[in-house]
């Protein structure tokens, strides 16, 4: 399998602003919801069903996380306000305001993860798993509204230092001379209370974020991983406070605005990723190439698997769903390859517990295409006509025995007596119908007198049915136990037995004249008049 180690992946998210979390099947820990069908969960990689219990302890810890983070933040909002009321920092004002934002983006948080695992039902087949990317969404328009007011905000603030108006350095003189008189010592506390809310503010807002992005990652949760980067906004933020403080001290009141365009520019940013990122999930956009070659390798490497195509897949918030044909040996029986696919699908979701649903469609023949357009494609057809379908399978049978009961002294006594059953293929490269059936000899015929019949049968069948481009005799021969060998052709079952002559020309001229008009797909030639009930 094609798997990361998580370290790899909590790397990578600390150092680029927004990455898939979908890129490697490399986290184990399930939280699939379970389908309207079953009561349990994911796959665990073992090819068992996800306990309870380990997907609630995911799912707790994301909540956990995430209350963690209200918490902070309603402690910071009152450190840092008051903080910036008592030192007279409009910046310490502006980051309390800021920490104020992020209780709405946790309430968000808390929404999307818990609504988006509410297992799938009748009405919403596909879980409510786009929930997730609803709630990513909202954190990223909240990262970049913050963005874009904190650059405003810098660049007005930046603007009046450099450019003051008329009169403002009177007006500065004046409240430095009102400064003094109300006490030095208390305008230094009041700096300390302010300096110390926005410190503490910088590390809590820090491995918020470290410890969201982990669980988030581990969850598969895009508005966590929004969420997550909502808090580096708000440490970032209460840096930008800090230089502030400190360029004030130190003579340099620029320095704030400064680096709060910087800030601001790298917020902007990574929400409007986020924002992409969210957009693209909502419109089902194309997974990552690493894990489609990760589900087409798996899938491939199943016995009877001839190739695959038409691979595409969709997230569906911490889930993925896939769809693909997969082509087997054309001659396989419906029930043959249905259990292909299903050791496929199994395959799939043993090696990858956060895939939802693989839906597999079964092609005889690699399609002559393989990109997403509408057109139908069968094997090398593309936008088949009527006539280059295959007819019901039942006419096949019909045309068999047709072509049995007209050829001349190949019916009756010494020779074939019915068709027990029929198998059909189809073959579009060669474009017609393959067809192996079982005859019912007379048993008196030796061997090689059957081996003649089968030769016999099979031209009359190639010269009836136009559309049939080989024939396969098999001989039936009673091989069980409850069956017993039959002395006339009276004795077979109704079904088995060839038609008359008439009743076969009948067929064979209704067959072909809505061959030639029709599709083939509607009601047989001849059922209203009752010519088919006779073969």
């Amino acid at each position: 399998m094609l798997l990361r180690p998580r370290v790899s992946m909590l790397a990578r998210a600390s150092r680029v602003g927004v990455h898939s979390i979908y890129a490697s099947g490399a986290v184990r820990m399930s939280m699939r919801g379970p389908s309207p069908e079953t009561d349990g969960g994911g796959d665990d990689g073992t090819g068992t069903r996800d306990a309870p219990g380990k997907r609630d302890s995911a799912l707790r810890a994301a909540n956990q996380i995430t209350l963690v983070g209200v918490a902070v933040n309603i402690v910071s909002v009152a450190g840092k306000g008051a903080g910036g009321v008592l030192a007279n920092s409009p910046g310490l004002i502006a980051d309390a305001a800021h920490s104020l934002t992020d209780l709405l983006s946790d309430v968000v948080t808390l929404a999307a993860v818990n609504s988006a695992r509410v297992p799938a039902t009748h009405s919403a087949p596909w879980g409510l798993g786009k929930l997730e990317a609803v709630g990513g969404s909202v954190c990223a328009a909240i990262i970049v509204s913050t963005g874009v007011g904190v650059g405003v905000h810098s660049s007005l603030d930046l603007w009046a230092k450099l450019f003051p108006p008329a009169g403002a350095a009177h007006l500065a003189e004046l409240a430095s001379h009102a400064t003094l008189h109300m006490g030095v010592l208390g305008d230094m506390n009041a700096a300390y209370v302010g300096a110390l809310a926005a410190f503490g503010g910088v590390f809590a807002k820090e491995w918020l974020y470290r410890e969201t992005m982990r669980i988030g990652l581990e969850a598969r949760s895009l508005s966590m991983v929004a969420n997550a980067w909502h808090h580096r906004t708000d440490a970032l933020s209460s840096v930008v406070a800090l230089g502030g403080l400190l360029g004030t001290s130190l003579g340099f009141p620029a320095l704030d605005s400064i680096a709060g365009l910087a800030v601001a520019a790298m917020v902007t940013r990574v929400g409007g990723q986020m924002g992409v990122s969210a957009v693209q999930e909502l419109v089902d956009s194309q997974v990552e190439r690493e894990t489609l070659d990760q589900v087409n390798a798996l899938i491939r490497s199943c016995p009877d698997v001839l190739s695959t195509t038409h691979l595409r897949g969709r997230k569906l918030g911490p889930y993925l769903a896939f769809e693909l044909r997969m082509q087997v040996p054309f001659y396989f029986s419906v029930s043959a390859a249905q259990q292909v696919a299903t050791k496929a699908k199994l395959r799939v979701f043993e090696a990858m517990p956060e895939v939802w649903e693989v839906s597999i469609s079964v092609d005889a023949e690699r399609p002559a295409r393989t990109d997403f357009s509408r057109d139908v494609i069968v094997g090398a057809t593309i936008q088949p006509s009527g006539l280059e379908l295959m007819r019901r399978r039942g006419d096949y049978d019909a045309d068999v025995r047709a072509a049995i009961a007209l050829a001349p002294g190949l019916a009756g006594e010494g020779g074939v007596w019915g068709v027990s059953h029929s198998q059909l293929h189809w073959n579009t490269r060669k474009g017609g119908a393959i067809i192996e059936a079982s005859l019912v000899m007379d048993p008196s015929v030796s061997v090689g007198h059957a081996h003649a019949l089968s030769r016999r049968v099979r031209q009359a069948v190639l010269a009836t049915a136009p559309d049939v481009i080989e024939m396969d005799c098999h001989l039936e021969l009673f091989d069980k136990e409850s069956e017993s060998v039959p002395s006339t052709a009276a004795q077979l079952p109704e079904a088995w037995r060839l038609p008359s002559a008439i009743a076969a020309a009948a067929w064979l001229r209704d067959s072909r004249a809505q061959q030639n008009s029709e599709s083939g797909c509607g009601e047989p030639p001849g059922a209203k008049a009752g010519s088919s009930a006779s073969l």
